[in-house]
């Protein structure tokens, strides 16, 4: 009876919308029998089971860029997808063999632990000329009150110059 009465109201949107039949071809039907889906979605659901968490992210993102969806949040979808998030990186998990993750480290700190005595003054002229805002005088108090930082939080190819500038001078300088 419902199936009867959907039909009828989806054939008179066609014919007052203009919309010809082949248009609505891919409208799933409504009724009691399991539909089968096609190779193509069979395929895409394989396809996408056999992403990693990342890769999915990024097709999640790609898909809302080209159907252009806005950011919607619900808690109780949230929290549905949640034990499907974990499913999935368990079984991810027991796929591959398991590797622990390298922390790859992208910034240093570049400290100054000692100088030679005899190239006291070109220690400090070294720190005067690459520290910013620090004049003569400031430049020996921190070469006095070693151990000190020299860069914080730089890229390792910086921080290996500093290295060389500073040990060129006399100094002892570690990259942390």
């Amino acid at each position: 009876m419902f199936t009867h009465i959907i039909r009828m109201q989806t054939s008179v949107v066609r014919r007052s919308i203009g919309y010809s039949a082949a248009r609505f071809a891919a409208v799933p039907k409504v009724d009691d029998e399991e539909r089968q889906p096609s190779e193509k979605v069979v395929g895409l659901v394989d396809a996408i089971a056999g992403l990693t968490l990342q890769e999915v992210a990024d097709l999640n993102t790609a898909l809302k860029k080209r159907l252009n969806i806005s950011e919607v949040s619900y808690a109780a979808p949230a929290a549905a997808a949640a034990p499907v998030a974990v499913a999935a990186a368990s079984d991810e998990a027991a796929d591959e063999p398991k590797e622990e993750a390298k922390k790859i480290q992208t910034e240093f700190t570049v400290t100054m632990t000692a100088f030679d005595a005899k190239q006291k003054i070109k220690v400090i002229k070294a720190i005067k000329a690459n520290m910013p805002d620090m004049n003569l005088v400031s430049a020996k108090k921190f070469v006095e009150a070693l151990p000190k930082v020299l860069r914080q939080d730089v890229d390792k190819e910086e921080a290996e110059k500093i290295m060389e500038i500073f040990k060129a001078e006399g100094a002892t300088v570690e990259m942390k």
